[in-house]
């Protein structure tokens, strides 16, 4: 995905300065990867984990390419001691993630309404 800073802090209504520090934040702690950067434009991975185009991308592509960390929450919610859980990047783990959840990421189940923003899940 492409960012433009600019175009993006105008519609969020935030300084620019601001959006670039959020971004940086979110490459440092590895929820995105940064991959090119010309004047106000950025080209973003967005670390699979966190969410991916289901039935078209394969996770552990982005994964490998980018040494992305598995990125979970504890299901205990916020009463956990630590809420969220990273596992650095492993092949292995990426591939069994990947096999256990084969059939939902292959053949995603359509959403009851569809995503409107997206498009998805509409069958």
């Amino acid at each position: 995905m492409t960012l433009h800073y600019v175009k993006e802090a105008e519609l969020q209504q935030i300084p620019e300065s601001a959006l670039r520090a959020k971004v940086a934040w979110l490459a440092a702690n590895r929820y995105v990867a940064l991959d090119g950067q010309v004047d106000s434009r950025v080209r973003l991975w967005l670390n699979p984990s966190i969410a991916f185009l289901v039935g078209v991308t394969d996770p552990r592509v982005a994964a490998a390419r980018h040494r992305f960390p598995y990125i979970t929450t504890d299901p205990k919610g916020m009463a956990a001691e630590e809420p969220v859980h990273v596992a650095e990047y492993d092949e292995r783990g990426w591939e069994e993630l990947y096999r256990q959840n084969a059939e939902d990421w292959e053949n995603p189940p359509p959403m009851p309404f569809g995503c409107p923003l997206h498009g998805v899940g509409l069958r």
